[in-house]
């Protein structure tokens, strides 16, 4: 997308409706194209509300990196609640990952950019073979658990991207009626990366259910 068209999809998705129960001022905004500026990230995100600071690294140009991270903090939680919504928003043919900081910390660079070139560095499994053989490239998770049920064969007229988002997220049963997406969220970060979170009465009952999607496998 041109960047008046990612403006005016910025514009659209402010009217999504939030997490109001969402106290983190802060988001993370990864996948970001090279040509990105800190300019630009900042009047992108300026349509969900004011923020104090704004971080994207790497600072030099002439680092030689895949991609860009960003870090903003907003002035109040429910616009950083909204600026999650342009997650899998395409902005100069990256999709745009975009998730809320919990602690609210900006890593230093240096640190930031060598985890960034480890996950680069890892092989593209889609290529490799066992045995002259090329394997099953599903990833299968916890196996030899006999009681976790197989995945389910997705329509195959869903877009990819809807397929990634259902295969990335978890369905927690039971939760006490106090539970919030916050709380959640503070629980399941400790696994992974959460994308999003979502905390919902069950119906007839006085528990709840909640959805928690993850950045990655």
């Amino acid at each position: 997308l041109k960047m008046s068209s990612l403006l005016a999809l910025a514009a659209e998705k402010k009217r999504y409706p939030v997490d109001l129960t969402n106290k983190h001022r802060m988001i993370k905004v990864s996948n970001l194209p090279l040509a990105a500026s800190k300019y630009q990230i900042c009047t992108m995100f300026s349509f969900f509300g004011e923020t104090d600071l704004a971080v994207i690294y790497p600072t030099d140009d002439d680092i030689m990196v895949e991609n860009k991270i960003a870090f903003l903090r907003f002035t109040n939680p429910e616009h950083a609640a909204g600026a999650i919504h342009m997650t899998n928003t395409v902005y100069l043919d990256r999709p745009l990952i975009v998730t809320l900081v919990p602690d609210e910390k900006i890593p230093d660079e240096d640190t930031l950019m060598i985890e960034s070139r480890r996950w680069s560095a890892m092989p593209n499994l889609e290529g490799l073979t066992v045995h002259g053989e090329t394997p099953n490239t599903k990833l299968k998770l916890f196996m030899g658990y006999a009681h976790i049920p197989p995945e389910p064969n997705y329509d195959p007229s869903l877009p990819p991207l809807k397929i990634s988002e259902l295969i990335r997220t978890v369905y927690v049963h039971n939760l006490h009626y106090q539970a919030t997406a916050e709380s959640l969220l503070t629980l399941f970060s400790g696994i992974g990366e959460v994308k999003f979170v979502k905390v919902t009465p069950l119906p007839d009952s006085d528990k709840k259910y909640g959805l928690v999607e993850f950045t990655d496998l």
